[in-house]
């Protein structure tokens, strides 16, 4: 199977409804919780038309997710994420205002309400996950070291507020569902992991297999592609992204 195609994105989907789970927004999950649940949340990088895509396939499957947004030209489609929010998917804000402001904390958390703002004129705004920026010595979660989410009505940050302690988490971050990698920074929740689950043909074998009691995958929809361009372009985008990363880490961990 070729993998990161929209096809592989059905086959995933198939496979957790197949195994009986109840699918949980990332706001119903911290609210609720539960303890036989997956909960399926997408950083959307860029390329929000992808975004819809793969929010139409869960509709069809009765699966709810929910969609972080970056303030960026390329994510911050208003008519895609009003599209997405009237699907029944949760909608949040994938945030990167401490490093675009180079750590300045007063300007970082003025851009933060602004961008919150905007983003709540167009859908309910509830839930809010970090951008990890690779490219940044600075961690945007460090805005929250001094004050808490809750302070903007929100109910909380996917990194922070869960307890994934006893949660399987995937995260195709690097191109690869698996939980350690010298590609992935700061996508790390402390949940728990199969280092055997590589490709997405592992993880639906696994689901199906271990049928683990909570699950949380994460994806990047710019990564998942329809057609054979869109595939190839991501492929090496990826491939080039990941050899930088791999270079660039040493000095990030170093500033």
């Amino acid at each position: 199977m070729i993998d990161f195609t929209l096809s592989a994105y059905e086959l995933l989907l198939d496979s957790i409804r197949s195994a009986g789970y109840r699918s949980f927004t990332m706001k119903e999950w911290m609210e609720n919780g539960g303890s036989e649940y997956v909960v399926i949340r997408h950083d959307v990088d860029r390329r929000a038309g992808n975004a819809l895509s793969t929010a139409r396939l869960e509709k069809t499957k009765g699966i709810k997710a929910t969609y972080y947004f970056r303030m960026t030209k390329g994510s911050f489609k208003e008519d895609i994420i009003r599209q997405i929010s009237e699907m029944g998917h949760e909608i949040g804000y994938h945030y990167e205002d401490l490093s675009r402001n180079n750590g300045n904390y007063e300007n970082a958390m003025a851009d933060f309400k602004s961008n919150l703002g905007k983003l709540r004129s167009i859908a309910e705004i509830s839930t809010i996950a970090m951008h990890g920026k690779p490219s940044s010595g600075i961690n945007n979660l460090d805005m929250w070291k001094n004050c808490d989410c809750s302070e903007f009505g929100l109910t909380g940050e996917a990194y922070l507020t869960p307890d994934y302690s006893d949660v399987y988490y995937f995260s195709d971050t690097g191109r690869s569902w698996k939980g350690k990698t010298k590609t992935n920074y700061r996508d790390l929740t402390g949940g728990l992991n199969d280092d055997n689950v590589r490709s997405t043909a592992d993880l639906v074998n696994f689901i199906r297999r271990e049928k683990p009691g909570k699950i949380v995958i994460m994806t990047h929809p710019e990564r998942w592609n329809g057609t054979f361009t869109g595939y190839s372009y991501y492929l090496l985008r990826d491939s080039a992204i990941n050899l930088a990363k791999t270079i660039l880490r040493p000095v990030i961990n170093h500033r």
